[in-house]
C-alpha cells in the first residue's frame, strides 16, 4: 500500500510539473491579449499556440503511455524557458541616457546628470481626477515637488503675506523640464519681479504633458476649494498640437487611446471611431478649442476677479538657425508626429 500511495504521489507531481508549462503559456498568452496597450500580437499568438498544442499532447501522452510524460515534462520546461530567454533578448530595452543630455544649454555644467536623475525619479506620475496624472511629492537636491504636486518656485522672503498671487499654467516646459527649481520660468519671473520692486508669490501649476484644457479643469479645481489667485498666465499650445497630430483629433489630452482602452476593457462594445481630421482642419479646430479655454479663463477671471495673461509656447519648428542637436529634435518630432 506505502509503495503504492508513493507512486500516485509521483505520478501526480510529474503531472503538474507537465501540465505547468503549458497552463504558464496560456496565462502568459491571455496577460498579453488582455494589455490595455498592446504589443506584438505574434507573441500572444505563439504563446497561445504552444499551450494550447503542448496541453493536448500532455493528454494524450498520460492516456497512452505515462512513462512518456516525463519526458515531455522535461521537453516543456525547456521549450518555456528558451522561449522567455529569447523574448527577454529580443525585447529588452536597456536604460538610455536622457536625450536632453546632450542639449545645447547644457554644455560645461556639471549637475545636469544628477538632475535628470532626479526628474526619471519624480517623473513617476500617479492618477489624478479630472486632470488624468499629477506628480506625487519629491523631494531632492534640484527638484522639489509639494503634497499638492506643485513644483517649488523661488520666494521672495521679502513679500507680505498678502502679497499679489499669480497662477502659472501649463505643460512640462512651465513645470520646467531641464531646469533647477530656482531656474524655471515662475521662478525666473518671481525673481524679475522682486527685483523691480514688486513683491509677488508665484506657484507652479504646470505638470509635464497637460494641454490647455487639463491647464483649465486644474484651475477650477483651486477656484472650486476657494484657492483664487490676483493673476493666472498661461502657456501652452505645444502640447495641444502635439496631441492633435498624435490623435488626429483636436482637444484631445495626450496619450488619451491609453484611457480609452483601459475604460473599455470592462465597458460592453466599443463606440465607432471618431473621424480623423486632416491637417488644415486639424490646426484650425485645436486654434479654436484653444481660444474657446482662453475665454472661459477670461469669464472665471470676471467673476473671481483675476487678470489673465496667456502665451502661445513658440516651438522649435519656427526658430532659425537651428543648431545639430536642435535638428535631430525637430526630425524626430516630426517622424512621431506623421505615425
Amino acid at each position: 500500500m506505502a509503495g503504492s500511495s508513493e507512486s500516485r504521489t509521483r505520478q501526480r507531481c510529474i503531472s503538474v510539473l507537465a501540465l505547468a508549462p503549458g497552463l504558464g503559456s496560456l496565462v502568459a498568452a491571455g496577460a498579453h491579449y488582455g494589455d490595455p496597450h498592446g504589443g506584438d500580437a505574434r507573441v500572444g499568438l505563439a504563446a497561445l499556440c504552444f499551450g494550447a498544442v503542448y496541453l493536448v499532447a500532455c493528454v494524450v501522452a498520460a492516456q497512452t503511455q505515462k512513462s512518456a510524460l516525463l519526458k515531455i515534462a522535461a521537453l516543456g520546461w525547456s521549450t518555456s524557458i528558451a522561449m522567455c530567454a529569447g523574448y527577454f533578448v529580443l525585447t529588452w530595452d536597456p536604460p538610455k541616457p536622457n536625450f536632453r543630455l546632450q542639449a545645447d544649454g547644457y554644455e560645461g555644467m556639471d549637475w545636469v546628470e544628477d538632475y535628470y536623475k532626479e526628474f526619471l525619479e519624480s517623473n513617476q506620475t500617479h492618477w489624478q481626477p479630472y486632470v488624468y496624472w499629477r506628480r506625487p511629492p519629491y523631494a531632492g537636491k534640484q527638484i522639489h515637488v509639494d503634497d499638492e504636486g506643485l513644483r517649488r518656485t523661488w520666494i521672495d522672503t521679502k513679500a507680505p503675506d498678502d502679497a499679489p498671487r499669480i497662477f502659472m499654467l501649463g505643460g512640462s516646459t512651465m513645470w520646467g523640464t531641464g531646469a533647477r527649481d530656482d531656474e524655471t520660468i515662475p521662478s525666473f519671473l518671481a525673481r524679475s519681479l522682486s527685483k523691480e520692486g514688486v513683491p509677488v508669490r508665484v506657484h507652479n501649476y504646470g505638470e509635464t504633458g497637460y494641454v490647455s484644457t487639463q491647464c483649465l479643469i486644474r484651475l477650477l479645481l483651486e477656484l472650486r476649494r476657494g484657492n483664487v489667485p490676483d493673476v493666472v498666465v498661461t502657456y501652452d499650445g505645444a502640447n495641444d498640437m502635439y496631441s492633435g497630430f498624435q490623435t488626429k483629433r483636436a482637444g484631445i489630452p495626450q496619450n488619451e487611446i491609453r484611457r480609452r482602452q483601459d475604460y473599455l476593457r470592462g465597458n460592453g462594445p466599443r463606440p465607432p471611431p471618431t473621424p480623423k481630421l486632416g491637417p488644415d482642419e486639424l490646426v484650425e479646430q485645436v486654434a479654436a478649442l484653444y481660444r474657446a479655454n482662453l475665454r472661459v479663463v477670461a469669464s472665471l477671471g470676471k467673476e473671481y476677479g483675476f487678470e489673465l495673461c496667456a502665451f502661445w509656447q513658440p516651438s522649435l519648428f519656427f526658430k532659425k538657425p537651428l543648431t545639430e542637436y536642435e535638428r535631430g529634435r525637430i526630425k524626430k518630432r516630426s517622424s512621431e508626429m506623421a505615425e
